[in-house]
């Protein structure tokens, strides 16, 4: 994949632009509701298609979309503090996991774990070196999906968690926890990856929701319930009880499922609970209305 791909994650300070930074918020904003979605997709099945055929590491090549290009770099004109919530919601979790997608395809998968460059992904958004920890834990203002010191090390290197009343500028009002649904690091139990718009942010939250539940919920001889952590995550956030938790993915459920999960929930549901811990093998996964419209286009 491209090294100005690599390049683009680490952006040079801009110029002055005669137009305002509203305006270049605006046109920028309606560019990436308009297109960011098939150029994103576009360079992953590239990516995915070098896999196929060499089975190697990403090769250096001389050429990325330019539009893909002119998006990351016009960030840097954005000001997400003039965007409504919606607008908000929908542009951090865009950023988010297409930031880490696009470290993926500059670096590659391979012990990305541990890989330097992969350390580096980060965006200039209005002035601020923002990387996909800062998204999570500072600015939605959400438990992060994995460990400070494994997420911080793959994509903060050199920043330690930060504790206290320290508020980031970019920083939403209030947190949105159904968020813990739609952001993706790249790793196996991970949400499927998703285009969000500000008219319908909550609508597809809520369906997000839903979908990763049915996903990755299971029971197992109605005797053992395993669910995914970030289920935990969010019921801590909501300070839902275990039983509160139990009943709403029960409603996400149907048939045998449903019914065991409401049994458990009747009696002593963290004796039959078992989390299932973040996985760190990676897969980035499309939602399949987006696969869809890629391969019809």
């Amino acid at each position: 994949i491209s090294a100005i791909a690599k390049d683009l994650l680490t952006p040079p300070i801009s110029t002055v632009a005669s137009e305002s930074v509203f305006s270049a918020s605006k046109r920028v904003l309606s560019e990436v509701r308009s297109r960011l979605k098939e150029d994103i997709l576009e360079a992953l099945m590239a990516y995915n298609s070098q896999l196929l055929k060499d089975d190697v590491s990403p090769r250096p090549s001389n050429h990325i979309n330019p539009l893909c290009r002119s998006l990351v770099i016009g960030l840097e004109k954005v000001d997400p503090n003039k965007m409504r919530r919606e607008e908000k919601l929908a542009f951090w979790i865009n950023i988010h996991n297409a930031l880490v997608m696009h470290a993926y395809l500059a670096y590659g998968t391979q012990n990305y774990i541990k890989s330097n460059s992969i350390m580096k992904a980060a965006y200039n958004v209005g002035g601020h070196c923002i990387n996909a920890y800062d998204i999570q834990s500072s600015i939605l203002g959400i438990q992060p999906h994995y460990s400070a010191p494994w997420l911080q090390t793959l994509l903060s290197p050199g920043k330690k968690f930060k504790t206290g009343s320290g508020k980031h500028p970019y920083s939403i009002e209030y947190p949105e926890l159904l968020v813990h649904f739609a952001l993706c690091s790249g790793a196996v139990s991970d949400p499927v990856v998703r285009i969000y718009t500000a008219n319908n942010v909550f609508h597809d939250l809520k369906v997000a929701k839903e979908e990763f539940i049915k996903a990755t919920v299971y029971v197992h001889k109605e005797t053992k319930l395993y669910m995914p952590k970030i289920l935990s995550y969010y019921a801590k956030g909501m300070s839902l009880s275990m039983t509160a938790l139990l009943e709403m993915v029960s409603e996400c459920l149907f048939g045998v499922q449903q019914e065991a999960i409401r049994k458990v929930a009747k009696n002593r549901p963290e004796k039959y609970v078992y989390w299932l811990e973040q996985s760190s093998a990676f897969r980035y996964l499309i939602h399949k209305e987006i696969a869809e419209g890629i391969w019809a286009a």
